[in-house]
């Protein structure tokens, strides 16, 4: 079996979506001929997997600097800054210090180990997965020096990214150092088409690859689990209420036997009770707050109905939402909504796990429907393609990366 070192800064069990995608490769890798070693620094707790997973040391700078000025490390800079002047100034400074991001301290200590690694052992391939894109400069180093071949997995496009958080003139010269660090790499490979297209754009002739998210088809509860007596449309996941938009759920439900129960982290969470506030919605809507990954997923499975808010902003219509594949696997109808189109809505079509709403009387009308059959039978019928759904598990996902490896690597069978 041949052997490929993941460089990433997301593992399980670190709170993230991110970490899902790596934690199925790791999982389900060796099915396809490839055994994964997990470099990635210090975990939080005991990793799930039975990969290998190689810990390095990590200097993290902002919290070098808040403890060198007295500042607390829980709160974020800009919190306890005295006036508007000051926090003007210490953004001009991360323009310099946090670059290419917040991780660059990890930069040094993953080049070290990974050296190590790469000259005791043998290995056959170099796999990194961004963000960060300190990941991919680390990766970088790896092959220059080893010569092996690499892969590099934007799940997150780099200084094309829709969230990009700094000023055009630092984006210009971050984009010459991701032209640079990636003219590198065997392969790259990203979660859709519409990315797969913009990575074309800035990476012309390279070899590029799309390799969706997925689901652990091995995750979901095994016991059976009862639905809920009463509608309940269920979110899980973080909520961007200024990325996200809820309104023209609240407008729907007003006259509806339907509660709303958010579970996870709200960003701001001021925002969307005033929301819930202008639509007269309060008795409807439940703010849950964080559960584990556990609750969760048994919350998806007790819900008549998930809900999905997608990316309000066109430049997103490339971007599927982890959550997503979770849904998938919950084997529940999916009520998507916002804008018209996007990967989303294909997805949805594609698998016949929903559908997906950009207008008040279509979203009305579908959630009427559905609340009348609920209460008339208990259950929502359900037009999903078994076959089409396991097309998005981490296994094919795996499958997908395992293809593209044996692509890039010499004496590949």
């Amino acid at each position: 079996m041949r052997r490929v070192l993941i460089v990433t800064f997301f593992f399980p069990p670190k709170p993230a979506v991110a970490s899902q995608r790596l934690k199925g490769l790791a999982k389900f890798l060796p099915e396809f001929g490839w055994e994964p070693v997990v470099l990635t620094p210090p975990l939080p707790g005991p990793h799930e997997t039975s990969a290998r997973v190689v810990q390095t040391e990590y200097s993290h700078r902002v919290g070098h600097l808040k403890k060198s000025v007295g500042f607390k490390k829980e709160k974020g800079i800009d919190q306890q800054l005295p006036s508007s002047l000051m926090r003007f100034c210490v953004r001009l400074l991360g323009e310099v210090v946090v670059y290419p991001d917040y991780e660059a301290g990890w930069q040094p200590h993953a080049v070290r180990t990974g050296l190590d690694l790469l000259s005791r052992e043998k290995f056959d391939a170099v796999f990194s997965s961004s963000g960060p894109g300190t990941a991919h400069v680390i990766a970088r180093e790896l092959k220059d020096q080893s010569k092996l071949p690499w892969i590099a997995d934007l799940r997150d496009l780099w200084t094309q990214h829709y969230f990009y958080p700094w000023s055009p003139v630092r984006q210009a010269i971050e984009r010459r150092l991701e032209l640079r660090t990636l003219a590198n790499a065997d392969a790259l490979t990203t979660v859709s088409g519409p990315l797969a297209e913009k990575l074309a754009q800035l990476h012309r002739h390279r070899r590029i690859r799309v390799v969706p998210n997925g689901f652990d088809p091995d995750e979901q509860p095994r016991d059976p689990v009862p639905l809920a007596r009463d509608f309940i449309l269920t979110y899980t996941g973080t909520l961007y209420p200024e990325k996200q938009d809820p309104s023209l759920l609240f407008q729907a439900i007003q006259d509806l036997r339907v509660r709303v129960r958010f579970i996870g982290r709200v960003i701001d969470p001021a925002s969307l009770e005033r929301l819930v506030q202008k639509y007269g919605v309060k008795e409807k809507v439940e703010i849950a707050g964080l559960r584990s990954r556990e609750d969760a997923l048994r919350a998806q499975r007790e819900s008549p109905m998930l809900l999905l808010l997608d990316w309000m902003d066109p430049a997103q219509q490339g971007v599927t939402t982890g959550k997503i594949f979770e849904y998938l696997a919950a084997g529940r109808p999916i009520l998507s909504i916002g804008r018209e189109g996007g990967v989303v809505k294909d997805l949805l079509v594609e698998t016949g796990a929903g559908t997906h709403e950009s207008e008040l009387s279509p979203l009305r009308k579908r959630l009427a429907d559905a609340v009348s059959e609920f209460e008339r039978t208990g259950r929502l019928s359900s037009e999903a393609n078994s076959n089409r759904i396991a097309a998005y598990s981490h296994r094919e996902m795996s499958r997908k990366f395992a293809a593209v490896l044996d692509e890039i690597s010499p004496g590949s069978p």
